[in-house]
């Protein structure tokens, strides 16, 4: 028996279970400032996001990333996949970059 087993990874499987614990997670500042300092190259951090800043799955002008947060200086979409063969859809990655274009941060 392997003893490094990745518990999340045998609990959630689906898309849609790491998004919201994702979310869940961000309403612990320590946490907050983690994750928003790693995908914004250390640009933002927690004070710069406030919880009501983020969100799940919502249509935003036409497009519905799995999380979000969206303020006067950040625009920021993120696709969650959990599995390596999982790709965009054909129209994701042009709806992403169109809708980035009409909301410059």
């Amino acid at each position: 028996m392997n003893n490094c087993v990745n518990i999340l990874k045998e609990v959630m499987r689906e898309e849609n279970e790491v998004t919201r614990l994702l979310y869940a997670l961000c309403a612990y500042k320590p946490f907050r400032e983690v994750l928003f300092k790693f995908l914004t190259t250390d640009s933002y951090g927690a004070d710069d996001v406030a919880w009501e800043d983020m969100g799940v799955q919502a249509t935003i002008d036409g497009v519905k990333p799995d999380f979000y947060a969206l303020n006067e200086s950040l625009s920021l979409l993120v696709e969650i996949k959990t599995s390596l063969y999982t790709r965009l859809t054909a129209s994701q990655p042009i709806d992403y970059l169109a809708w980035l274009a009409r909301h410059p941060s």
